[in-house]
């Protein structure tokens, strides 16, 4: 199980990655929490850029048959959208969203198992 949940967020990496994402991480938080395994957070340059993200990640995450635990409508335009898929968090940001939540300092007891070349 752990080996597939491993591919699993590393496949959503590279769907964010084949999608323009900037800065791409992902963070085991495994003990950490009781409500996830892994954080991935990345960043999107614009709106525009987040909704195409969000609609392609949705697109693969369904495809492998997970699923997306209370989902929400929000307007993308407000700088961060949330994928809670169970074992793992999908964080979509714009740069002045991450910066201020800065979520890699808060999870800073994680382990960063993987970071994408591609930096804003």
């Amino acid at each position: 199980m752990e080996d597939t949940l491993n591919k699993r967020v590393m496949e959503v990496a590279h769907v964010l990655e084949d999608n323009k994402a900037l800065d791409v991480e992902i963070m085991k938080v495994t003990g950490l929490c009781s409500w996830g395994d892994y954080i991935i957070i990345a960043t999107g340059t614009s709106a525009t850029h987040i909704r195409g993200m969000k609609n392609e990640v949705k697109k693969y995450v369904l495809s492998v048959g997970d699923d997306i635990r209370n989902p929400r409508n929000r307007d993308d335009s407000e700088g961060w959208v949330l994928f809670d898929c169970g074992d793992y968090i999908i964080n979509l940001m714009d740069e002045e969203s991450r910066r201020f939540y800065d979520l890699e300092d808060r999870w800073s007891d994680g382990e960063i198992i993987y970071q994408s070349s591609i930096a804003s």
